[in-house]
C-alpha cells in the first residue's frame, strides 16, 4: 500500500506518469526485494499497468499508474492530501504497519479519506 500511495503521491507532484523501478525505490523508500514483492500484486490487482522493457536496447521497464482499473478491492482511493499526510507528515508520520490499518479504521467509521 505504501508504494501504491508513494506512486500516486510522486505523480500528483511531478506531473510524470511513467517511473523506473530505481525511481520507485528511491522515492518509496523501499529494498529491490519490498518493491517486486509489492508491485507484483498491485499488477495482479491491475492498479499499475507494466511496461516491459527491452534487452537489447537497453530500455528499462516502466510502471504507470492504471486509471481505469477492473477493480480495486481492497484500495481505497484516498484523496492527495491524505496520502501526503499519511507518508509525509513529520510528527504523525504512519509507519508501514500503520498506513495499511488507518484506511481501514477510517472505512470502519464511514469517514472521507
Amino acid at each position: 500500500m505504501k508504494l501504491y500511495f508513494s506512486i500516486i503521491l510522486q505523480e500528483h507532484l511531478t506531473r510524470k506518469e511513467k517511473w523506473e523501478i530505481d525511481e520507485i525505490i528511491k522515492f518509496a523508500n523501499v529494498s529491490k526485494a519490498a518493491f517486486y514483492r509489492f508491485m507484483n500484486n498491485l499488477v495482479q490487482l491491475d492498479l499499475i499497468k507494466k511496461h516491459k522493457g527491452n534487452r537489447s536496447t537497453q530500455q528499462k521497464s516502466v510502471y504507470i499508474i492504471n486509471k481505469n482499473p477492473k477493480s480495486n478491492d481492497g484500495y481505497t482511493p484516498f484523496k492527495i492530501e491524505t496520502i501526503n499526510f499519511m507518508l509525509n507528515n513529520a510528527e504523525d508520520k504512519l509507519t508501514f504497519k500503520l498506513i495499511k490499518l488507518y484506511p481501514f479504521l477510517v472505512y470502519l467509521e464511514g469517514g472521507e479519506y
